[in-house]
């Protein structure tokens, strides 16, 4: 159908309604005209609708319940009411049941195709040359904020997990340079405060050596600092890391997490982004590698995690029917 809206034509006094280059309707008044029209426009409407949603149905990977709980699709068979479809939600649960007709159809494949647009576009918005006077730098920050705010946007919204985190690697990215733009715009609205402030009575004074920055063994405090970190760094053992802290930091997690794929890989990618900010000033070409294979070794023992889990509740839940079903009939009237 090329349009689902009527078009009227004048012909002498008889008006006419169109549809799809057909008459649906006429008379010599337009209002009566529109009237009879309506239904049979609505009508169309519905067919289109239904028409479109069969078309989603064969090629589906995925379903949204009306309650918004998506799940794989495994299986579908006529039915009696309808079509019965098997489904394996997000949550690890399988079930099957008879489609009601108020359920979303995807295909996760075109989805996710679709997802890798808005992260190039975030990444190029984080990638450009910006002007670095102080107006340059407030628009950046304003920039930085909006990138952030759409990769979480794209994040919360549900997306492949390798998008998931690649997404959160851009808000994180925004964030800090975002906050280091603004420590400079600060500087700078401060200096110029200082410039134009009315001057002050001067008063020679000693102080303490330590007291302006200064350590014991005269090295500044900053380059002090910048140094041990540097230092504790190269000193630890970020192999032995990867190898056990990706399942420790798991182990840790309660069920309603662990079951959540998404929230699991952010939680994880904040984690070991902490854990590793002194690999960064030592050595910054590792960090994107050790942050990737935490992330993906997280993953790794979450789905271990989840299963045992998953199998451990199964274990109990057949100990107690079983320990119930041992009991003697009168124990069910104590």
């Amino acid at each position: 159908m090329s349009t689902l809206e009527p078009t009227y034509a004048f012909e002498g006094d008889e008006v006419y309604a169109v549809l799809d280059g057909k008459v649906i309707a006429s008379g010599s008044d337009i209002d009566t005209v529109e009237a009879e029209a309506k239904p049979k426009v609505e009508a169309a409407r519905k067919v289109a609708a239904d028409a479109k949603r069969e078309k989603a149905k064969k090629t589906a990977t995925h379903i949204i319940t009306p309650n918004g709980v998506k799940g794989q699709i495994l299986g579908r068979v006529a039915s009696t009411w309808g079509e019965e479809i098997t489904v394996r939600f997000e949550n690890g649960e399988i079930r099957s049941f008879t489609t009601s007709g108020r359920e979303e159809f995807v295909n996760e494949g075109t989805q996710k195709t679709a997802s890798a647009s808005p992260i190039e576009n975030l990444q190029a918005v984080l990638d450009k040359e910006y002007d670095h006077t102080k107006e340059g730098l407030r628009e950046r920050i304003a920039e930085l904020k909006d990138v952030a705010r759409q990769a979480s946007q794209h994040i919360a919204g549900g997306t492949a997990y390798e998008h998931q985190v690649k997404l959160n690697e851009i808000r994180v990215v925004a964030d800090a340079e975002a906050a280091e733009a603004q420590e400079v715009v600060d500087h700078l609205d401060a200096a110029d405060n200082e410039a134009i402030a009315p001057p002050q009575p001067f008063d020679l004074h000693a102080v303490e050596q330590a007291t302006v920055g200064v350590r014991d063994d005269g090295s500044p405090w900053l380059d002090a600092a910048f140094t041990d970190m540097v230092t504790e760094a190269e000193g630890r053992d970020y192999e032995k890391f990867l190898d056990e802290e990706p399942a420790l930091f798991v182990a840790d997690l309660p069920d309603a997490v662990i079951a959540d794929q998404g929230a699991v890989a952010e939680m994880a990618l904040s984690h070991v982004t902490q854990r590793t900010a002194a690999v960064g000033l030592a050595e910054p070409e590792k960090t994107e590698e050790y942050r990737t294979l935490f992330v993906a070794r997280a993953e790794q023992a979450r789905r271990a995690e989840l299963a045992d889990r998953t199998k451990t509740t199964k274990r109990e839940a057949a100990t107690k029917q079983e320990t119930e079903s041992n009991l003697p009939d009168d124990a069910l009237f104590i």
